[in-house]
C-alpha cells in the first residue's frame, strides 16, 4: 500500500504540537511535586532563591526522561484521533494509502525522543544528581550547622555567632578551637561572612575586627598570648557531619564507569563496607536502567498507532486514559522487576529488560491487527 509524505508530515506535526502541550504540563507537575516534598525543611535552614533556581535547573533534565515520553504518546493518541474524526483515516483506507502513513513518522519521533532520554540518563541526570546533593550540603552548613544565638559542636570546635542574616553574614563571633591540645584558643570577632565549599565539605570564615586568646596547656607552664587582627580567615571541616545523609556514594549519582567498577569490586569480593549502598544488586540495576528506560519513547510510539486508531474506529472515551494507563503501566512494571531483583528472584539483566520485550511483544500484535482495517 501506498505511503503519503504529506499525511506522514502532517501526523508528525500535529504529534509535536500535542506533545509539547502535555510535555510541558506533566513537567511543571512532576517539578511542583518534587519541590513540595522538601521545600518545607529548606525554607527553615535558609532556603534562598537563587538556590531554587539551581533546584528546578537540576530537577528538569532529571523529569524529562520520565515526561517525554509519556507526552509522545499524548501527542500521538491525539493526533490520530483527530484525523479520525475528520474522516481523514477513512480517506486514507479508500485511496489504499499504508498505515505505514501512520506508523513512519511516530516510529521517527520516538527514535529522536530516546536518543534525547538516552542522552539524559547517560551524561546528565547523574550530573543533576551531584549539583542538586552539594546544593543540599550548602543549605544544610548554611543554615543547620551555625544556628545563630546557639553554640555548635564541629569536632572539638565550638562556635557561636549572634546574628546572621541571609546573605550569611555574621556578627559577634565567639570559637573555641581545642584541636590542638598544646595551644587551644579562643577567638572572637565583630564581623564575619560564611562561604560554603560543597566539594571539599569546609566552612570559610572571612572574619573582622577581632582577637584571639591562647591558652597553654598544662597551664602555668607557658605565657598567656592575646592576639589582635583585622581580616582572619578560618576554615571548619563539616565533613563528619554531612557523612552519610550527603553521601555522593550512591547509584544514581555515579557516572557509567564508577558503577561498573562497583559491580567489579563486589564480584571480586569487596563487601563495598564505604559506599552507602552496600547492595551491588542496586549498582548493577542502575546500569541496566540507564540503557533500557531511554526505549521507551520508542515502544510507546509503536503502541499509540494501533490504540489511536482504536479511539476513533469506536468512538470510545476510556481510549485515551487507555493508551496514558499503558505508559503508566510500563514503568509500574519497571518498579516491579526490580523489587523481584532485588529479592534475588530475576537477574539484574533481565528485570529492566522485561517491560521493553513485553511492549515490543504488544505493539508487534496491536499493529499486525490495525492493520486489518488497511488491507484491500
Amino acid at each position: 500500500m501506498r505511503l503519503s509524505r504529506t499525511l506522514s508530515l502532517q501526523l508528525a506535526r500535529e504529534t509535536l504540537l500535542y506533545g509539547s502541550l502535555g510535555f510541558v504540563a506533566l513537567t511543571a507537575i512532576l517539578v511542583s511535586q518534587n519541590l513540595l516534598r522538601r521545600l518545607d525543611d529548606l525554607v527553615v535552614v535558609g532556603f534562598t532563591y537563587d538556590d531554587f533556581l539551581v533546584v528546578v535547573r537540576c530537577l528538569v533534565p532529571m523529569l524529562m526522561a520520565y515526561a517525554m515520553p509519556i507526552a509522545l504518546l499524548f501527542g500521538a493518541l491525539l493526533a490520530i484521533r483527530r484525523m479520525t474524526s475528520d474522516s481523514e483515516i477513512l480517506a486514507m483506507r479508500a485511496c489504499g494509502i499504508g498505515l505505514r502513513t501512520l506508523i513512519v513518522p511516530t516510529l521517527l519521533l520516538g527514535a529522536l525522543v530516546s536518543v534525547l532520554s538516552a542522552y539524559l540518563m547517560l551524561v546528565v541526570e547523574h550530573q543533576a544528581r551531584r549539583e542538586l546533593l552539594n546544593l543540599f550540603k550548602v543549605v544544610a552548613a548554611r543554615g543547620s550547622i551555625l544556628q545563630p544565638g546557639e553554640f555548635g559542636i564541629i569536632g572539638r570546635t565550638v562556635v557561636f555567632v549572634e546574628k546572621r542574616d541571609r546573605s550569611n553574614h555574621l556578627k559577634r563571633i565567639m570559637i573555641s578551637d581545642y584541636s590542638s591540645r598544646r595551644h587551644p584558643f579562643t577567638l572572637f570577632a565583630e564581623r564575619g561572612q560564611l562561604r560554603f565549599d560543597g566539594e571539599s565539605e569546609m566552612i570559610h570564615l572571612r572574619l573582622e575586627s577581632g582577637e584571639i586568646h591562647v591558652s597553654p596547656r598544662p597551664p602555668g607552664q607557658e605565657k598567656y598570648h592575646r592576639v589582635l587582627f583585622d581580616f582572619l580567615d578560618y576554615t571548619l571541616d563539616v565533613s563528619p557531619m554531612l557523612q552519610g545523609t550527603y553521601s555522593p556514594e550512591r547509584p544514581k549519582q555515579m557516572r557509567l564507569d564508577e558503577l561498573r567498577a562497583v559491580v567489579a569490586r563486589s564480584r571480586a569480593g569487596d563487601d563495598l563496607r564505604e559506599l552507602h549502598q552496600k547492595d551491588p544488586i542496586a549498582y548493577e540495576l542502575e546500569i541496566q536502567r540507564r540503557f533500557a528506560l531511554p526505549l521507551a519513547p520508542l515502544l510507546f510510539s509503536l503502541v499509540a498507532v494501533p490504540v489511536g486508531l482504536l479511539i476513533g474506529r469506536r468512538s470510545r472515551p476510556w481510549g485515551l486514559p487507555l493508551g496514558l494507563a499503558l505508559a503508566f503501566a510500563y514503568y509500574g512494571l519497571s518498579i516491579f522487576s526490580q523489587f523481584l531483583a532485588r529479592q534475588q528472584l530475576l537477574p539484574a539483566l533481565v528485570s529492566l529488560w522485561l517491560p521493553n520485550l513485553l511492549f515490543a511483544a504488544l505493539a508487534v500484535y496491536m499493529i499486525t491487527r490495525a492493520r486489518t482495517g488497511f488491507d484491500p
